[in-house]
């Protein structure tokens, strides 16, 4: 495969050491900061490139977008040189100043809610001066209207709009899982000239239930990194792919962690 950038979630400064130590053997490129997290500019302190990331920002709002977030979320892109910002396309984000509910809501898949995201997204990439990158949450029923998928719904919004996505790897899985579909399920509808960062990280069952949701202190397992090696080659015929970002939680053991970034780095 030909070299593609490779790093890792960064949340509060306790993770600083664990990274540290893999950067200086040269195993990690750049650090992917969650913004609204504890003291982001700390990540400075670890000299690594960083891409700036956020949640808070409803791009599927009718209600239309804070601004005042997204001056904060401005504001440290443009500090740190983000190559491009990292956003949801929620319905709902965390922003408390958008109703936030707690967790992110997706958006139901037809035109009116195709056109709204479209007109917050080129709204946004102005105001940022930057290129935007949207991903979407995994899904535990199907709300499509008008879309075959929710696979095909982003890559017309990142059309239209003129900007990247962010393909979550676990995040399709999980949504393939909890549907019943087929484990590669839309994976052809994917814009995939349009994919600039692959997002993995460890999947889990529900103690109570058949339900899967990601997991950010478990080891991506087989089923992870089979499709993550399928996505990749996939993906680098397209020369768009620039980043691949592990995905894990600050109270993950450190051997797990090392161990996940071992095994991301094995398929690169």
């Amino acid at each position: 495969m030909n070299k593609i950038k490779f790093g890792v979630r960064w949340d509060t400064p306790n993770q600083n050491d664990r990274i540290k130590q893999l950067a200086n053997k040269n195993l990690i490129d750049y650090i992917e900061v969650n913004l609204h997290c504890f003291f982001p500019y700390r990540a400075k302190e670890l000299d690594l490139q960083i891409y700036a990331h956020t949640s808070h920002n409803a791009l599927a709002s009718s209600s239309g977008l804070y601004l005042g977030n997204a001056k904060l979320v401005k504001e440290y892109a443009d500090h740190v040189d983000s190559p491009w910002i990292g956003e949801h396309l929620a319905w709902l984000g965390f922003c408390q100043k958008g109703g936030s509910l707690g967790y992110l809501i997706q958006p139901i898949f037809s035109e009116e809610f195709l056109e709204i995201s479209i007109k917050n997204i080129k709204f946004l990439q102005n105001f940022y001066g930057r290129k935007i990158a949207i991903e979407l949450n995994h899904f535990y029923t199907y709300n499509s209207i008008n879309y075959k998928n929710e696979i095909a719904f982003i890559s017309e919004v990142a059309k239209k709009s003129e900007c990247y996505i962010i393909f979550d790897i676990s995040h399709w899985i999980i949504t393939n899982l909890n549907l019943c579909r087929k484990i590669d399920y839309g994976l052809m509808d994917l814009d995939h000239k349009r994919v600039i960062e692959v997002h993995v990280a460890g999947i889990r069952k529900s103690k109570s239930s058949n339900i899967w949701h990601d997991s950010h202190d478990n080891i991506p397992n087989q089923l992870v990194l089979s499709l993550t090696s399928e996505v990749l080659n996939l993906l680098l015929t397209f020369k768009t792919l620039k980043a691949i970002t592990l995905e894990h939680h600050e109270n993950s053991s450190e051997k797990d962690f090392v161990r996940s970034v071992e095994l991301i780095q094995g398929l690169i």
